[in-house]
């Protein structure tokens, strides 16, 4: 439960050499789990709310010693460091893996008690604690100003509903623990749905990846120039209008595209849903978490709509609907 202060980012590499007092403290969360939690020293004689990084560690940091998650990662440079964030560092029981519940209740109960700027919060962690990145993102998508796994993977199918949340990714091309493709497929994935991920694979580093990683002041100043928010793409009144017309599916099923009050509508079964655009031929209907819409022309020059719904009330959620115009 912690915030952090907003400081100049072009002086953190200065910062991260200098010593401080401010030390890690141990605290439990309704006695679910323990973290530590950090903060920089100008949060005690201030009233400003701070970005907010937590960090996931690996299986091998699992236990009841707090003393384990500062073998790696953040938590490890945090008592020499003079991060300008907060950082909170859970640690996940014996035999136990990372469970989004459980997370999310910990992030609810943080910015309630720590005065966390909401729409700077960062997500980072490594092999077991990279897995839980991306499913911690991928369930709760609209918490995160960006994510930054290490040495993770997860399942590429909702790749999409991440699309607009910046994204680090970051593995060793001999790491025979967690393959290095697991990153490479959900880096592809998601640059398939239209998102600005950036993935680095290390040539000559196995399963330790996290070392060189974490040590980088780049990747703290990128993640601290991030906040949370929806794309907003402009497109012009002639490319929006390209798209008007009915589409129909393989079961004949008519989806509607209109264009309203200088918007597009698509009409699916007795809804209305405005599209925004994310770009000239990518849009989505209230967030991006929720549904993307996605124009295109197949080979034999035919229009096709194809609809990916994660959750739209009222309607059969977790679908993709193909049709054609």
């Amino acid at each position: 439960m912690t915030q952090q202060k907003t400081l100049v980012l072009g002086i953190f590499m200065l910062l991260l050499a200098i010593p401080i007092t401010a030390q890690q403290k141990a605290e439990t969360y309704t006695y679910e789990m323990d973290y530590l939690v950090h903060t920089p020293t100008s949060y005690q004689t201030d009233t400003l709310q701070y970005p907010l990084v937590i960090f996931l560690h690996g299986v091998g940091e699992r236990g009841d010693s707090l003393n384990l998650v500062k073998k790696n990662g953040p938590p490890m440079l945090a008592d020499t460091a003079n991060f300008p964030f907060i950082l909170v560092s859970p640690q996940c029981p014996n035999n136990q893996y990372w469970e989004t519940p459980t997370l999310n209740r910990l992030l609810d109960q943080l910015l309630q008690n720590y005065r966390i700027n909401p729409n700077r919060v960062y997500l980072t962690g490594l092999s077991m604690g990279g897995y839980g990145t991306w499913a911690w993102a991928q369930d709760s998508p609209k918490r995160f100003a960006a994510i930054a796994p290490v040495c993770g993977g997860t399942n590429t199918k909702n790749a999409w509903r991440i699309r607009h949340i910046p994204t680090r990714i970051f593995h060793g091309a001999k790491d025979n623990v967690v393959p290095a493709q697991l990153s490479i497929d959900m880096h592809n994935a998601l640059q398939q749905a239209g998102s600005t991920s950036e993935l680095t694979i290390y040539p000559n580093a196995t399963h330790n990846s996290w070392t060189e990683t974490y040590s980088n002041p780049e990747l703290y100043e990128w993640m601290l120039a991030q906040k949370r928010g929806v794309p907003n793409f402009s497109v012009s009144e002639n490319e929006l209008k390209q798209f008007i017309g009915e589409y129909k599916t393989a079961d004949n099923q008519v989806l509607k595209v209109m264009y309203v009050k200088k918007q597009l509508v698509l009409l699916l079964g007795n809804r209305e849903l405005p599209l925004v655009a994310e770009s000239n031929k990518r849009f989505y209907s209230g967030h991006p978490t929720q549904n993307m819409i996605v124009f295109e022309e197949i080979k034999d020059g035919k229009p096709k709509i194809t609809v990916k719904i994660a959750y739209l009330r009222m309607l059969n959620s977790n679908k993709t609907i193909e049709a054609f115009r």
